[in-house]
């Protein structure tokens, strides 16, 4: 050997393996950036189908749920009921007329009515003390028809009240439990023909009403009706 250097030709199957290989080492990052990429929206995907499934879960146990509502059934009272100091809660009963049953059918109310004005008849219960305040009663009014009269007044303190009536005919309402007081009003209506036997037409009657408080003391007003004719 004398030293000089003599050019060694590859073959061309380890050449076109070494330019292969070189294609490779060029392509390796990108090739790791996609694959990551694919990864990431991967994780994206089911973290989205899980969401998902955590909202439906929660929308079918809102939808499960039950809720209850109390209604309240009213009383049939007198009239407009206010809760007296020493009342019972419970509903007050209804009673039924101590005379007749009412009729089922009504009478209109004509245009014109006659009624006189209440007389200044109140008086305090003999049992009640000198200091002692009887119950006031104010706009007693009476609207007339051929067979009925609607009683209508207001009182200054919670009280029961009776209706006595005498004419051609007489008769007496009550309200419920009268004269318990326990069971009172301060607004009140009595329908006199409905409630009670017919009223005759044309007729003048006399009106008596007597209310009572939770103390026992009463009140009485009068006043004249007739009916039409």
């Amino acid at each position: 050997m004398d030293g000089t250097l003599v050019p060694v030709e590859r073959a061309p199957l380890e050449q076109d393996q070494l330019d292969q290989d070189d294609g490779n080492s060029r392509r390796g990052p990108g090739v790791l950036l996609l694959t990551l990429a694919g990864m990431l929206l991967s994780l994206i995907s089911l973290g989205a189908i899980l969401y998902q499934l955590f909202l439906t879960d929660d929308d079918e146990a809102a939808d499960s749920s039950e809720f209850v509502t109390t209604v309240s059934q009213p009383g049939i009272e007198e009239g407009v009921a206010t809760t007296a100091a020493s009342s019972t809660t419970t509903t007050p009963s209804t009673t039924t007329p101590s005379t007749t049953t009412p009729p089922t059918t009504t009478t209109a109310l004509p245009t014109t009515a006659s009624t006189t004005s209440p007389r200044s008849t109140t008086t305090a219960s003999s049992a009640a003390s000198a200091d002692d305040e009887p119950p006031q009663i104010s706009g007693l009014e009476v609207d007339v028809g051929s067979t009925t009269a609607n009683v209508s007044f207001d009182t200054n303190t919670c009280v029961n009240a009776r209706y006595d009536y005498s004419g051609p005919t007489t008769g007496r309402h009550e309200g419920a439990g009268y004269p318990d007081a326990r069971q009172c009003w301060t607004e009140h209506r009595a329908f006199l023909g409905e409630w009670t036997d017919k009223l005759d037409p044309g007729a003048t009657y006399q009106l008596d009403v007597t209310v009572i408080d939770l103390e026992g003391r009463t009140a009485t007003t009068t006043i004249d009706f007739t009916t039409s004719g």
